[in-house]
């Protein structure tokens, strides 16, 4: 049976590491930027008054009818709050 280089499996295993560290930073940044905006978001509703819609989450202003990004009806939104 063949032995592989040790030297190059080390490097491997330290591409390996470097590419999971990646990984995890990748993840926890999106994490802290789905965290700040939900935060904005909660910010423009006490900020200007509305909602958040039920079906995407964004926010719906007071006066509308229907969510402008999904155009679910304000009357199922407040429904379900």
């Amino acid at each position: 049976m063949i032995t592989g280089n040790s030297e190059f499996e080390g490097q491997m295993d330290m591409l390996f590491v470097a590419l999971i560290v990646l990984i995890c930073a990748i993840c926890v940044t999106f994490v802290i930027r789905n965290r700040r905006r939900a935060r904005r978001r909660l910010a423009e509703i006490a900020r200007r008054g509305g909602s958040l819609c039920p079906r995407c989450g964004r926010y719906v202003s007071p006066g509308a009818q229907a969510c402008r990004h999904c155009l679910t009806p304000v009357q199922m939104a407040t429904a379900r709050q």
